[in-house]
């Protein structure tokens, strides 16, 4: 990707009295507004967390299938190990919730 973008990781900025949720960069600068047709600020709050966590693992899952990638095409080699690109996988997994 090469557009730019905020600094991550992002966060969701909890304040009770807003009807609209948040979302903050990594320096906790106001970056996004999730705002749902209906008024159901749970399901706002539960959307931006899902965007928040998808943005956040975004670039350690790209690693991980480019590192992935490597060793398919390679086999072993030094440029990346197999257990190396599974680690990396595994951690990418986690952080976006998915291991």
């Amino acid at each position: 990707m090469t557009a730019q973008h905020t600094p991550t990781p992002y966060s969701v900025d909890e304040n009770p009295r807003r009807t609209r949720v948040r979302i903050l960069n990594a320096g906790g600068v106001w970056t996004a507004t999730i705002e749902l047709a209906s008024a159901n600020t749970r399901e706002a709050k539960d959307t931006a967390a899902f965007i928040v966590l998808a943005c956040n693992a975004h670039d350690d899952l790209v690693a991980a299938l480019k590192a992935m990638l490597v060793v398919e095409e390679a086999g072993e080699c030094e440029e990346m190990h197999p257990d190396v690109a599974k680690q990396m996988a595994h951690a990418a997994l986690a952080k976006a919730g998915a291991a």
